[in-house]
């Protein structure tokens, strides 16, 4: 699809729909999600094979193996295929927030000139307009981006999958400080229950 995909108007009232169905603004989804992509194996090194599988992988062990993007935290305020977390709650009152972080990072990356996509605002707002802090609820396809986009925008130096691709003892170390970064007192047990899921993952799909 050509680039001037991201210049042309979407409607605000079909963007409900479009995320599950067919159709010109489902384009415009497939055609964002691509072009983050690129732009990612680029940024990282990396091929997109390497990044898909690598983000399998993530996703793998944060949906308790089930691979399912509707997939809620049992009994926490975590939803979807990486668990971003929802705004604080009474519900949730130690929620993170993630969620919303990742959303405004996603805007901030497609819109910036040079390293980024320098859509415009309207549409980059547009795109997250109807995003709910509980990703359980959003497409797939959102979720991949808000996830790429998350860690090309995050303010760690590590935060990159250029060496977590490529090797499953950095993924383990990149899975730990950046995307689950908790108290240093569950580490080891954190670490025993991703490479546990790394080896189920493995037995099911393969190297």
């Amino acid at each position: 699809m050509a680039d001037n995909t991201y210049n042309e108007t979407v409607k605000p009232d079909l963007m409900e729909d479009a995320l599950n169905s067919s159709g010109p603004v489902n384009d415009h989804i497939d055609a964002l999600r691509n072009k983050v992509f690129d732009f990612a194996t680029k940024e990282w090194g990396i091929t997109r094979k390497q990044l898909e599988k690598v983000m399998e992988k993530v996703a793998y062990h944060e949906t308790g193996r089930t691979m399912d993007p509707k997939q809620r935290q049992i009994g926490g305020p975590a939803g979807g295929l990486y668990q971003f977390e929802q705004e604080p709650s009474e519900e949730y009152p130690k929620a993170s927030g993630s969620a919303t972080t990742a959303e405004n990072r996603m805007i901030n990356f497609l819109t910036r000139k040079g390293r980024g996509l320098n859509l415009p605002l309207d549409y980059a707002k547009l795109i997250t307009k109807n995003m709910p802090d509980d990703f359980s609820k959003i497409d797939k396809r959102l979720q991949d981006i808000a996830f790429l986009t998350n860690y090309l925008e995050h303010p760690s130096t590590e935060s990159g999958l250029s060496k977590a691709a490529t090797d499953d003892k950095a993924l383990k170390d990149w899975y730990l400080d950046i995307q689950w970064a908790g108290a240093p007192e569950d580490r080891s047990d954190r670490l025993e229950t991703f490479s546990g899921n790394l080896e189920s993952y493995y037995r099911k799909y393969g190297e």
